[in-house]
């Protein structure tokens, strides 16, 4: 019994000393920027090429002359339950509410 004791003591300290290093592995990387956080400095990233450039958007562009698409009725299936609505998908089994089987 004393033997387990002692492996688990070990473990605790193993894992205790690992997260002591992670942190003062953190704590050094951000010495010379108190704003530094785990992910590092945004400035960075500018430097270093990795920010995503996306394309501008006209709203001129855009196709708002159509309305959006309205489900229609065979898109939904009742439950006969509680009378909720459910996609009419086939791999749907339970209603979204009540958890029923939809039949």
């Amino acid at each position: 019994m004393v033997e387990v004791w002692s492996w688990i003591i070990g473990y605790v300290i193993l894992f205790a000393v690992v997260q002591l290093a992670i942190y003062a592995y953190y704590v050094r990387r951000g010495e010379g920027n108190p704003q530094a956080s785990a992910i590092g400095d945004p400035e960075e990233y500018a430097r270093a090429g990795d920010r995503v450039h996306r394309n501008h958007v006209d709203e001129d562009d855009l196709d708002d002359a159509l309305p959006p698409a309205r489900p229609t009725e065979e898109a939904f299936r009742a439950c006969p339950h509680c009378g909720t609505a459910n996609e009419n998908v086939g791999t749907i089994k339970y209603c979204r509410n009540c958890t029923r089987s939809l039949g």
